[in-house]
């Protein structure tokens, strides 16, 4: 009697050499991307004291206006008037204002404005300044704003 030959059966197999290229690929991506976002956090904003501060000593000063927005005594949440350049003005002066920081931008499209309040000013009152100063075609605004050391 013939004998039958034996029929190995062959291991499957299962070539992980994309997957892997794929996965590492994809660990190398999350990397990456979890770097970038975590460098675009904000850091905690702390307001030095300006008490022999040295922050302006070596800073470009020539494309920097403050606009001070100074309150009626008292503390009614009321703005007084405005000091800007060293100048005062009245809240019913906002069109000459627009038209000061106007001409700044004609000079230097890259002023920033620094906005300065007092706390106990209501944001009714802060309102026009910035729209004023929207107007006037400035792109960079800072609002100053000092953190309490409690």
């Amino acid at each position: 009697m013939a004998r039958r030959p034996k029929i190995t059966r062959s291991k499957p197999e299962l070539n992980i050499t994309a997957m892997l290229d794929v996965v590492l690929n994809l660990i190398m991506f999350f990397i990456l991307i979890t770097n970038y976002s975590t460098a675009d956090l904000p850091k905690e904003v702390v307001s030095p004291h300006p008490d022999g501060s040295k922050a302006n000593s070596k800073a470009d000063l020539s494309s920097k206006l403050v606009v001070n927005i100074v309150p009626v005594p008292g503390g009614t949440g009321e703005a007084g008037g405005l000091l800007f350049a060293g100048k005062p003005y009245t809240l019913e002066q906002m069109g000459l204002i627009t038209a000061q920081l106007a001409k700044e931008v004609a000079i230097n499209k890259d002023i920033t404005i620094s906005l300065r309040a007092d706390k106990t000013i209501r944001y009714d009152q802060v309102h026009p300044v910035m729209t004023a100063i929207a107007e006037s075609g400035v792109k960079t605004v800072y609002i100053v704003a000092e953190v309490d050391k409690h």
